[in-house]
């Protein structure tokens, strides 16, 4: 059994935002029912995919009144490396009208090197540079960077004033190659904090996979916070659950992101 941090008074804050994801991505109604348990939960922000803004695009202000409504920020969005060009253009640009920071590229079983996604992350770096956007690349499970060892190959060839550091915890859990699964995440983070300024904090287990609240998975979360406060970590991190497998054990996407926050409040003081 791991120790829990101590919750340290010097501590500068660290804001929680709640990814989409744990809703399977709702749209209509259904989006604007998850942005209330998002806001009831304690959550201070939205993390979502790039296709969820294309209602929104062009009326920036809708989705920033809805935000703004329940005392909530765009935090991160999730757009895929072999995304149209023009769609990204516009999705950094809407980003950058509401202050939401971290673009997050991902993809999965897409084919290509690990030169050829350098190359995507860099031009979208560039893209952002005057934006207050920055671009990440999100570690995923048949990505083409999707080990530790390949992250860093990725890193290499990324220029880090246009490319920021980010991790998925739960597909570093999944997919990375220390043998003890329940290390992989901490290690990577205290081998690379800093760069690494974005977070989403995921977890796993064999049993319900990457559709697991926090705390109901291996990952060392605890380790992963102490390492946090001891270097200085401020600034956001993303839940994020895989909720488009179906409701975990049954439960309701309300309820497992509910478990999430209260893991993350009452045994990690965050």
């Amino acid at each position: 059994m791991t120790s829990e941090p101590p919750p340290s008074p010097s501590l500068r804050p660290i804001a929680i935002a709640a990814m989409s994801l744990i809703w399977d991505r709702p749209t209509g109604r259904a989006f604007d029912e998850m942005l209330d348990d998002i806001a009831d939960l304690g959550y201070d922000g939205l993390s979502c995919f790039a296709t969820e803004l294309a209602p929104y695009i062009d009326r920036s202000e809708l989705l920033h009144a809805k935000l703004q409504d329940r005392g909530l920020s765009l935090v991160g969005v999730t757009a895929l490396l072999d995304d149209d060009a023009a769609w990204i253009r516009d999705v950094i640009g809407f980003m950058g009208v509401l202050g939401a920071p971290f673009l997050a590229c991902t993809d999965f079983d897409t084919g290509l090197r690990i030169d050829q996604a350098a190359a995507i992350l860099n031009e979208r770096g560039a893209e952002a540079e005057s934006t207050g956007v920055a671009v990440y690349y999100h570690n995923h499970t048949g990505g083409v960077a999707e080990t530790a060892s390949e992250l860093h190959d990725l890193r290499a060839l990324c220029e880090p004033d246009l490319v920021g550091s980010m991790l998925d915890v739960g597909h570093a859990t999944k997919d990375f190659d220390d043998p003890v699964v329940g290390n992989r995440a901490a290690a990577y983070i205290e081998a690379n904090l800093p760069p690494i300024d974005y977070l989403e904090f995921k977890d796993w287990n064999a049993n319900t996979d990457l559709n697991t609240p926090l705390g109901e998975g291996v990952t060392d979360f605890a380790r992963i916070v102490r390492t946090l406060r001891d270097r200085g970590y401020t600034g956001w991190i993303t839940v994020e659950q895989n909720g488009n497998d179906g409701p975990s054990l049954g439960r309701a996407p309300r309820q497992s992101a509910a478990i999430s926050r209260a893991y993350l409040r009452d045994h990690l003081k965050l």
